[in-house]
């Protein structure tokens, strides 16, 4: 009896044996299985990040810029200035133009003569009035520059039949609309030896005396002497 169960306990052994030993090999292949699987990951996140690192360019590799042969770095030019555009000034008649006639708010002044009494000359003018019949202030300061560079002002207004009126700082002039008024500015104490004005300025104003300055340039005006008795 106690044979037969050593027998039957033997025979189990085997038994028992023979179903363990297929279960150990399925765990060894499931194993492996996941080590393959886990290899085949692991090559896959090297390989991509392989790639990104590719596509990053390496800036300290970047060539840096190289100066010119002879010389240093260039550096960046300011850009160019752009002038302005305006109306363009107006041009100062040449200096030996004759200038005789100006026109101004519609009054057109006439230098007729610059005429030598002794120590004396007489700027003789005709003012056109085309506008409404209007007052025409003339100020003392009316100035001639002779051919030294010397400045004169006005002493005063000569008026037709010789008749003087000494100027105090303005005179005013009544002009009707289209008859001419002639006037005359007195300047003495001239120096024998000019024969001829680089300039006569004679300043009026149109809308009373000394609110609006206007200047009238006449150039280069001969002095005559006067006509004697006939």
């Amino acid at each position: 009896m106690e044979t037969k169960l050593k027998v039957f306990a033997a025979i189990i052994g085997v038994v028992a044996a023979a179903f363990a030993i297929p279960k150990g090999c399925h765990e060894i292949r499931e194993a492996g299985e996941r080590a393959r699987r886990a290899e085949i990951e692991r090559r896959a996140a090297e390989d991509e990040a392989k790639q990104r690192t590719a596509s990053v360019p390496d800036k300290s590799k970047s060539p840096s810029p190289q100066p010119p042969p002879g010389g240093s770095s260039p550096k960046a030019q300011p850009a160019p200035m752009v002038p302005a555009v305006g109306p363009p000034p107006m041009p100062n008649p040449p200096a030996d133009e004759v200038v005789t006639s100006v026109t101004v708010e519609g009054t057109t002044f006439q230098l007729e003569s610059a005429v030598r009494e002794g120590k004396t000359v007489i700027i003789s003018v005709r003012a056109t009035n085309s506008k409404a019949t209007r007052e025409l202030g003339v100020c003392l300061r009316s100035r001639v520059i002779d051919e030294g560079g010397e400045q004169h002002t006005s002493a005063g207004i000569r008026w037709s039949g010789n008749v003087y009126q000494p100027l105090t700082t303005w005179l005013g002039i009544s002009l009707p609309s289209g008859v001419p008024v002639r006037f005359g500015l007195q300047y003495d104490n001239f120096p024998p030896r000019v024969a001829k004005l680089p300039l006569v300025e004679v300043i009026v104003d149109f809308n009373g005396l000394n609110v609006s300055r206007r200047h009238l340039e006449f150039r280069n005006i001969p002095i005559t002497p006067a006509a004697g008795p006939k």
